[in-house]
């Protein structure tokens, strides 16, 4: 079975962002290379979406900050093949890293100063019930 395509505005009502925010985001580069840019998206991409809505509400104005590292957060969930099976992983986000762990993790990231560390499994959960409900 072919897995589930979205449109951008389907996307944006499923993640609950504005369109104009998914503009901005895509415009300021903040999606990366990984972003779907014109091509239909899929799964991945909203888990993706949902990350940077979640990070955006944590951070607020000191999102630029987190660029890079979102970058690379997003590079790694586009890699993964089955990200629809990642409830265990959580999202760990530094100005200068982004990457994917299973546990939330108490160790030297604490010191690299600001760090966003965000469970998957709820935001996967919520992706669900609004895709397949």
């Amino acid at each position: 079975m072919e897995p589930p395509r979205f449109s951008r505005d389907d996307a944006c009502s499923i993640v609950g962002i504005p369109i104009s925010t998914l503009a901005e985001w895509e415009q300021k580069g903040r999606l990366g290379d990984s972003g779907p840019g014109a091509r239909p998206f899929a799964f991945s991409d909203l888990l993706a979406l949902a990350v940077m809505r979640e990070t955006v509400r944590r951070t607020g104005p000191q999102i630029d900050a987190f660029a890079s590292g979102l970058r690379q957060l997003l590079q790694a969930l586009a890699a993964m093949t089955d990200v629809e099976r990642a409830d265990c992983l959580y999202a760990v986000i530094g100005p200068r890293f982004g990457f994917l762990r299973r546990t939330p993790g108490e160790d030297s990231l604490d010191r690299e100063g600001d760090v966003v560390v965000m469970p998957l499994g709820p935001l996967l959960s919520e992706l669900r019930d609004m895709v397949f409900s």
